[in-house]
């Protein structure tokens, strides 16, 4: 595994609160809203098996890639403002769905 799988992983036991992966994963694979901003992820392919998810914050973060979330199918908003993403092109379906800039204040 490499240290950024770990690191993603790591971020991952700890949101479940949890060491035990099968207790995270399943609590974790039940989640419909799910929020990691500023964890310092890049690698989100351990993200890949949250499909229920509807909701997905992944902001400020080192995240190059989402191909890995194809997927999260359930997804309706998935928030990646403040990633080193290039090009922005959204994996899924309507592309709306992806949101590259942070919301505006009100």
């Amino acid at each position: 595994m490499s240290p950024e799988t770990k690191h993603t992983v790591d971020v991952l036991l700890k949101e479940a609160g949890t060491n035990d992966c099968d207790v995270a994963d399943r609590k974790l694979s039940s989640l419909t809203e799910l929020g990691l901003n500023d964890k310092q992820i890049s690698d989100i392919k351990p993200l890949a098996s949250l499909t229920n998810l509807t909701e997905l914050g992944l902001n400020d973060n080192q995240i190059g890639d989402i191909k890995p979330l194809a997927s999260l199918t359930n997804l309706t908003r998935l928030s990646l403002s403040g990633n080193p993403l290039a090009p922005k092109t959204c994996p899924l379906s309507p592309e709306s769905i992806c949101k590259w800039e942070p919301p505006a204040e009100p």
